[in-house]
Order: structure tokens, then sequence, then C-alpha cells
């Protein structure tokens, strides 16, 4: 049987919001315009919007100046590491591919590697017949990168890091310089290159 859910009129930002708000907690609370409900509803949605319109504001009137003074505090949410004497621009870049380390399609993953590690990337998705370790990890991502990004130690820890929060739950990864490493994989049979 459908309950009826009263929640406030009020027009806007804030009245949207505290409807959002009323609908999370659900019809147990009623929340008609002249209630209690309503009106703490409406309070707490007054904040919201406030502060989401201060940062859209920030946002509409940073400079690439401001932007550079943030660094320390872009590295410090996203949990970035920084390397000691690292240039602003290298710093920037970890902090990009941080950002851009979200979901763990394909494509993603490709492009993390890319930012990282430079030079050309593909990430080559294949069955992984020996789940004997990590049963879960039922894929394995081949990563290929040029081979001087590969022999320098901060940058594969950065990318292993990067890759372990961004690979599915069910994946593992390789990296590799070029075609050397062979994998089956469920359409073109066994003994592909990782670029094949």
């Amino acid at each position: 049987m459908h309950q009826h859910h009263a929640v406030p009129t009020l027009a806007g930002a804030t009245g949207d919001l505290a409807r959002q708000l009323a609908r999370l907690v659900g019809p147990a609370v009623q929340a008609g315009d002249d209630s209690v409900a309503a009106a703490h509803y409406l309070a707490l949605a007054s904040g919201l919007a406030t502060a989401r319109q201060t940062t859209l504001d920030a946002i509409a009137e940073s400079t690439p100046a401001t932007a550079d003074d943030l660094l320390a505090e872009w590295e410090a949410v996203l949990a970035v590491p920084v390397r000691p004497g690292a240039s602003t621009a290298s710093r920037r870049t970890a902090i990009l591919a941080r950002l851009r380390a979200i979901a763990g399609t394909r494509q993603r993953i490709a492009r993390t590697t890319r930012i990282v590690a430079g030079g050309t990337t593909a990430a080559t998705e294949h069955v992984y017949t020996a789940v004997t370790a990590e049963p879960r990890k039922v894929f394995r991502f081949v990563l290929t990168a040029p081979a001087a990004a590969l022999d320098d130690g901060p940058t594969v820890t950065a990318l292993d890091e990067l890759l372990q929060r961004q690979a599915p739950a069910h994946t593992t990864w390789n990296l590799a310089t070029g075609l050397s490493f062979l994998f089956d994989d469920t359409d073109r049979g066994f003994d592909r290159g990782a670029l094949g």
C-alpha cells in the first residue's frame, strides 16, 4: 500500500534540497509546509544551498594562480604522494591522474597509465587462467608503457597505487614494455601478444 509522503513545497534550490533530504529519510517523517520537520529540512537545505553556491562562485572566479596555490590542498584531499623537489607541472599531472582514476573501464585505465608513464599505452583485458592465489581476480590487464618509465621506481609505485584504486575488484594487472607478454583470451585463442 502506497503511503503519502508530505514534503516541503518551497520553490528554488533550498526547496529542492529540502525535498531530497525528506525523501531520503522517507515517509516515516511527514514534513508538510507548516510542520517542525519541514522547518528542519528547510534549515539544513538552506545551508547546503549556500555551500553549493559558494563553491560554484569560487570555481567561476578561480584563476590558474589560485589552482597552483591550492596544489597542497588537492594533494592532501586526494592522498597524492609528493616527491621532494617535484615541479608544479608534475604535481598537477599527479593530481589529474588521481582525479581521472575513477571507474575501472579499460579506456580509463589506459588513460591513467598514459598520464603517469607517458608515451603510447594500451590496456588489454583477457581471461586470467591461473587464478590460484587470487581467485576473485579473474581478469588481467596488460598495460604497456615506455621502458624508461617502467625503470623508474617512483613512477611504477605511483602507477601501481593509482591502479589499486581504479581497477575493478575482479582484476589485476601487469606492466610491460611491448609485445613480449603472451596471454590467452576468449576470442582469439592462445599465445597472443599483449597488443595483438
